[in-house]
């Protein structure tokens, strides 16, 4: 992605949240996951534990079938955000054939390598049929679901919004809307003047839709975070990161669309 493509949508909108900036570098044309080949791996930019060893897919599905023992006929594992495809195979060997293996996942890259694989593919977990029993299963995706950042002023809470600054891409601030507002409040811990709180609506509303699902038996998420007594040594910065090529990378907004994304859960 090239920053014109973020600079054009600034320029016929104005400032726009971060979490709108992060969807477009992440996800839109020219993204992060939208491009290229598939991420996880040794040769990508980053290493998830099922692309470490198989032991972490073959552990999660014998939990998965403890959670579905009673069932009788078929039932679903769903693994949303699937990318490689790297838990799913590890998985396949160790199910029974009324056991379907499905993926949720949105990278065009990674789509075409799970259907080689022959894993059934949907885009969202909403396209994934109700008509079975199912555990749902989300291992290092939360950290990629977009997010609004707040910085505490003396005031209250204050947005930071992406503009565009001469063709330069830079973080401004603006008022902060209730509901952002009200998140941190709720979740932010007792940050300091001068602090910064990731504020992850996405993922509330992500987690909201995957325990509404009517035949859901059991959600598994995995992800790296802290409680926020244990985030506030590192609130001066915020936690919000890049990655590339397996090392930390530029500010994220440098390089939209080549790098990772990601904050602590």
């Amino acid at each position: 992605m090239d920053e014109s493509v973020v600079a054009d949508v600034i320029a016929r909108s104005g400032p726009i949240p971060f979490e709108e900036f992060q969807h477009q570098a992440l996800y839109g044309p020219g993204g992060f996951f939208a491009d290229g080949a598939v991420k996880s791996t040794a040769a990508g930019d980053f290493l998830t534990s099922p692309e470490v060893s198989p032991w972490f897919g073959r552990a999660i599905t014998y939990w998965a079938k403890d959670v579905l023992a009673e069932v009788e006929g078929p039932a679903r594992i769903v693994d949303v955000g699937a990318g490689s495809g790297s838990l799913l195979a590890s998985m396949a060997p160790l199910v029974p054939e009324t056991l379907t293996l499905t993926a949720v996942e949105v990278s065009p890259p990674a789509v075409d390598r799970l259907r080689d694989l022959g894993f059934e593919v949907f885009s969202s977990l909403e396209e994934v049929p109700s008509d079975l029993p199912e555990v749902v299963v989300a291992n290092e995706l939360v950290d990629n679901l977009v997010v609004a950042i707040v910085v505490r002023t003396t005031d209250g809470w204050e947005e930071r919004w992406v503009a565009n600054h001469n063709g330069t891409l830079t973080f401004v601030p603006h008022p902060c809307r209730p509901e952002v507002a009200a998140w941190a409040n709720s979740f932010g811990g007792d940050v300091p003047v001068g602090g910064l709180v990731e504020v992850q609506l996405a993922a509330f509303r992500w987690l909201t839709d995957v325990l509404a699902r009517p035949r859901l038996r059991a959600a598994l998420v995995i992800d790296y975070g802290e409680t926020a007594e244990g985030l506030l040594p590192r609130r001066t910065m915020g936690t919000l990161r890049t990655y590339r090529a397996h090392h930390l990378g530029p500010d994220p907004l440098t390089a939209p669309g080549e790098t990772d994304i990601t904050v602590d859960v």
